[in-house]
């Protein structure tokens, strides 16, 4: 009997899943086959395991990136060739948001709001299904899906995800009530349309700003693209 590095995983963590990877021809598409296969089929002691998890994230693959060990770290090692492949988060960081965000409550929904190759989508959308046992949906929200290959988004159809253009995520965004309280103490009681955020989209400052600002009201957690202070190698 293993014993969870989180006893309060007992309570929610799903059974695994077998994702099967053996007809993928693409050498590209397998590896992400694998990779998001690995998170949905480990056991939930390792999924709550930061370690175990680094590695399982890095071992994915990672964007091609000339800021190399400044970016990603020791992860570095796990960039590939293909532009059009990896996730551009480092993987260290990326796994201690995810266990954080599902420390204390499940995360039934969740937006990405700039994928890119949506790779970092389909292994947080994994993550994120297998961390309740509840039904788990999420949007990978982008200005184009120039980058995200078809198999890509296959998957993230069978993780309950789906592509949505910005402008129609926007569209979306002013259909719904601003559901801002008044009252610090009464946010916590405000349903939100979102468990789940990550701001990864226009890096700079006005365009990060003005993204928060639109979705503030709207989720109950965030993540944000990784800060870094190159000349001290600290990361925020």
């Amino acid at each position: 009997m293993e014993l969870l590095q989180n006893p309060y995983l007992s309570m929610r963590c799903s059974a695994p899943v077998h994702l099967s990877c053996e007809s993928i021809a693409d050498s590209t598409d397998n590896r992400l086959c694998a990779g998001v296969g690995g998170i949905l089929a480990a056991s939930c002691n390792k999924l709550s395991n930061h370690t175990w998890l680094t590695s399982a994230i890095g071992a994915i693959g990672l964007v091609p990136d000339t800021r190399r060990e400044r970016l990603y770290g020791d992860a570095a090692v796990h960039m590939v060739s293909n532009r059009r492949a990896g996730l551009w988060q480092d993987p260290k960081q990326l796994a201690s948001a995810l266990i954080e965000a599902t420390a204390h409550g499940e995360v039934l929904s969740y937006v990405e709001l700039g994928v890119h190759t949506a790779w970092t989508a389909c292994t947080v959308g994994a993550y994120l299904s297998r961390m309740t046992n509840k039904a788990f949906h999420g949007l990978a929200v982008d200005s184009s899906r120039e980058h995200v290959a078809k198999y890509t988004a296959d998957l993230l159809e069978r993780l309950n995800m789906r592509f949505m253009a910005r402008n129609a995520f926007d569209m979306l965004l002013e259909q719904q009530p601003h559901l801002q309280p008044q009252q610090p103490q009464q946010r916590a009681h405000v349903a939100r349309l979102f468990d789940l955020c990550f701001i990864d989209a226009d890096h700079d400052y006005m365009g990060v700003r003005t993204d928060y600002e639109s979705l503030a009201p709207r989720c109950s957690d965030w993540m944000m693209q990784r800060c870094t202070v190159y000349c001290t190698g600290l990361h925020l």
